[in-house]
């Protein structure tokens, strides 16, 4: 759909490039069949001038149509770059899972996130790092994310019928399958619902694989969650 697009605001613009140069040399051949024919020179003057307003309104409109497609594709390679990011650290928490055959320890009801980037808990068979990030002072936070305004991350352990906004929803009391989430903090209105569509279909904050909250630091903004594997232990 996006190239689709793309495609068609290069199109125009082909077009409006040369619909400019016909009508400049439309006009040029004008005036100088006028000058053939002994015409005045300040004709020939009013007839460029009204050249250069033509072309500056053309090329006005299309800096304004790139413009919009540059912002656009910006923002869709943004958005493409961090579902990536969050698929990455889901593979990366399953394949934790996956070999060392338990769930990621928790204190305090706190994921031990630093696991995953570093064998804390000596657990045998594990075979990380399984992503990219840096260590914190708290176990249960992961520095040098790339992405949202505090670049860093948390794991959630939560049950799937979780509404971010009630934290008291949080347990996991085996009436429900758990997951384990992966929660970043802060984005923009618009960052969050675009992701939300991307992942869901639809703008919904409290359903879906993708889910949000005000971040309590700017409440203008929010911090997501996105759902990875179940726990091992329900």
């Amino acid at each position: 759909m996006i190239n689709l697009k793309k495609r068609a605001i290069f199109e125009l613009l082909g077009v409006l490039k040369k619909q400019s140069g016909k009508l400049f040399l439309a006009k040029r051949h004008n005036v100088d069949s006028q000058e053939a024919r002994g015409s005045h020179k300040f004709k020939r003057g009013a007839m460029f001038g009204l050249d250069a307003r033509i072309a500056l309104a053309i090329f006005g409109a299309l800096s304004v149509i790139s413009g919009a497609a540059l912002y656009s594709a910006i923002k869709q390679a943004n958005t493409t770059q961090v579902v990536a990011q969050l698929q990455e650290y889901a593979k990366g928490i399953e394949q934790y899972l996956l070999d060392t055959g338990g769930d990621i320890s928790t204190v305090n009801e706190q994921v031990n996130a630093i696991n995953l980037v570093e064998n804390k808990d000596s657990n045998v068979g594990w075979s990380g790092p399984y992503f990219s990030a840096k260590k914190s002072v708290n176990d249960f936070e992961l520095l040098d994310i790339p992405y949202g305004s505090n670049k860093h991350m948390f794991i959630k352990e939560a049950k799937a019928s979780i509404s971010w906004s009630d934290p008291g929803a949080a347990d996991c009391d085996g009436s429900n399958d758990c997951y384990l989430w992966v929660e970043l903090n802060c984005f923009s209105n618009i960052e969050v619902k675009t992701l939300d569509i991307v992942f869901d279909g639809v703008n919904d904050s409290a359903n879906g694989k993708f889910r949000y909250a005000s971040c309590p630091s700017d409440p203008i903004t929010y911090k997501f969650y996105y759902q990875t594997v179940r726990t091992i232990n329900q």
